[in-house]
């Protein structure tokens, strides 16, 4: 069974983990002279010399957790194997994150661009969260009072910048209420993910949707604690290339942030 996921895993990847090489290396204007090389060996490096070990690593590693975990005897091992699986998860997502930031970046990303119910796929998104809220957190959709005009929008996009702004607002709430909500107007839907957390400094707000925004300790953005950096930039490329916006709307040290997408209304 591990021998057949070695085999597959390089061929299983959803298609926004699969960019290109060949894409890629044309979209920076790679050629095979000087520092343009260098550029097209990194590239190379990580989508296959990185990532494809990985998801090796953690298949193998799940599927000992699936089928085999009742014969392991040892907690300091199955602590180990859990590591391993968490450990492998987290530098596949940087993996991921960096090629898909490159995509976008360079317009290589090829939309989906479809009518859909925002309502729905908010409801879905906030119900695949539950599961990671803390004991002291109260994650809820406020569902709207009427019926939402539809979206035109690519859907997996849109949840992908919507699962970011979920991910930061319930790692930096300990206690209170995660609460999202809908609104819209003549020309957009908006969602908003609003927080009881720990805020954002008045000076980190110009840098917050910058590439690697993980600056001064004492300048509180959003992804100083973990990560490379680059979700809210890379949500408002994907949100800037949809015709919509990500903004900030509120925030306050100490008693939280208000964030929110808007996605054009179907016509």
């Amino acid at each position: 069974m591990m021998l057949n996921f070695l085999n597959k895993s390089s061929q299983d990847q959803p298609p926004h983990e699969n960019a290109n090489e060949g894409e890629l290396s044309q979209a920076l204007g790679v050629n095979k002279g000087g520092s343009d090389r260098s550029q097209d060996e990194f590239l190379s490096i990580a989508s296959h010399e990185l990532r494809t070990p990985l998801t090796a690593i953690k298949g193998n590693a799940s599927l000992i957790q699936q089928y085999y975990w009742n014969d392991l005897h040892n907690d300091e091992l199955k602590q180990m194997i859990k590591d391993i699986d968490h450990a492998s998860e987290r530098m596949l997502k940087l993996i991921n994150y960096f090629l898909d930031t490159l995509r976008l970046e360079q317009n290589l990303v090829k939309y989906d661009l479809q009518e859909f119910d925002v309502v729905q796929l908010v409801a879905a998104t906030v119900h695949e969260h539950q599961q990671y809220v803390r004991h002291d957190v109260h994650l809820m959709f406020k569902g709207p009072q009427g019926n939402l005009p539809q979206v035109y929008a690519d859907k997996k996009w849109i949840k992908h910048v919507l699962d970011n702004l979920l991910d930061n607002a319930l790692k930096f709430t300990e206690r209170g209420n995660v609460t999202v909500s809908t609104a819209y107007d003549s020309q957009f839907v908006k969602v908003m993910v609003a927080d009881t957390g720990q805020g954002i400094a008045h000076e980190a707000r110009d840098v917050i949707f910058k590439k690697f925004a993980q600056t001064k300790e004492d300048i509180l953005t959003r992804e100083t604690a973990q990560g490379p950096g680059l979700g809210l930039y890379m949500s408002k490329l994907i949100m800037d290339q949809l015709r919509g916006s990500v903004q900030l709307e509120y925030s306050e040290p100490g008693a939280g942030s208000t964030f929110s997408i808007s996605a054009p209304i179907a016509r």
